[in-house]
């Protein structure tokens, strides 16, 4: 796969959420993180493929979404990326993502998922 390909195969996944999202927020409705995996995520087949993690897994201690793994076919080569989808938000005339959900465990499982790693 070229690198084109893949850049063409992420777009499409972060297209089909920004439109959704976008959508939902124009109509006053609001959206929420599965909506918008569910919605998008198969957007990148069949270069990105996903397997994600259910909400029972997640809660377990993992503190992540999704487990990518980067496989490169023709050096067998690869690493991992543990994943834990924020929303930005605005404080003031800055972006900001909250990373204390439940008073900061989920990211310290997640640091501590990726050190088991």
């Amino acid at each position: 796969m070229s690198a084109a390909e893949l850049l063409d195969a992420f777009t499409r996944v972060r297209v089909a959420a920004e439109d959704y999202m976008d959508e939902r927020d124009r109509a006053d409705l609001g959206w929420v993180e599965e909506s918008v995996t569910d919605i998008a995520i198969h957007r990148g087949l069949p270069q990105v493929r996903v397997v994600q993690f259910s909400r029972q897994q997640e809660g377990r201690g993992v503190g992540a979404d999704y487990l990518w793994w980067w496989l490169d076919r023709d050096s067998d080569e690869c690493f991992g990326m543990l994943v834990q989808a924020k929303r930005l938000h605005r404080e003031g005339s800055r972006w900001a993502v909250d990373i204390s959900h439940r008073n900061g465990k989920q990211l310290g499982d997640l640091r501590r998922s990726a050190n088991q790693f």
